[in-house]
């Protein structure tokens, strides 16, 4: 029964990855599109069956290709500091205690700053599910990477991520995040490395709704 229930979990798997819009854009870097659907595979079946050496191997690979992906998608702003923004530090300054000033308003500050700013960019799930509605980025193509109706389904695999205690995934996510931040964010296809993360969730959501509903139809009868 358990291999009956890990092949329909595969399946489910690829086709989650496949039928999604950010899988088409996909299709002409078919590098890219074989790492998303093995990573994809490799969290999904870790987190639903508990297979600790899937998923480590498949979050150690994700952490891997998340360090790629920064490396390559840099954001050069992150260390550049235009005239303009030098200008308008230096006006701050004059606002503020000189020696707090120097704190608060450093180059230093500002790369953290737009740090800060890519990082809850890449989490803002308007991006993943509505195509950035209704905060549109004026600095990048959005569109829809995952269907609208699979939010739910995140949600409540996020629900069982937590109270599984999942260490492992939790600190793997973290890792990503952080790694993504560094890229441009303004990347057509968007943060990569975050892809398999969100559909290896939505996996099992899925997954353990559709077993709970059949536990449930079999009470009834």
């Amino acid at each position: 029964m358990k291999s009956i229930s890990q092949i329909f979990l595969f399946l489910l798997t690829v086709f989650l990855t496949v039928s999604s819009p950010f899988f088409k854009r996909l299709t002409e870097e078919v590098i890219f599109s074989g790492i998303i659907i093995i990573l994809s595979l490799g969290v999904a079946l870790g987190l639903t069956f508990n297979f600790k050496k899937i998923l480590f191997l498949s979050s150690f690979l994700l952490v891997l290709f998340s360090l790629w992906f920064g490396v390559n998608h840099f954001d050069k702003k992150l260390v550049t500091v235009s005239p303009l923004e030098r200008l308008a530090l230096k006006e701050r300054q004059n606002y503020f205690y000189p020696k707090a000033a120097k704190i608060l308003f450093s180059e230093s500050t500002l790369t953290l700053y737009k740090y800060n700013r890519n990082l809850f960019t890449n989490l803002d799930f308007n991006q993943f599910f509505f195509a950035g509605r209704p905060r549109y980025r004026d600095f990048a193509l959005d569109f829809p990477k995952f269907q609208p109706y699979l939010l739910p389904f995140l949600i409540i695999g996020l629900i069982l991520i937590i109270k599984r205690g999942l260490k492992l995934f939790l600190l793997t996510s973290v890792l990503v995040l952080l790694l993504v931040a560094v890229s441009d964010p303004s990347f057509t296809l968007g943060p990569l490395p975050i892809y398999p993360l969100i559909t290896g969730v939505i996996s099992l959501g899925v997954f353990k709704s559709i077993v709970y509903f059949i536990l449930l139809a079999r009470k009834i009868c």
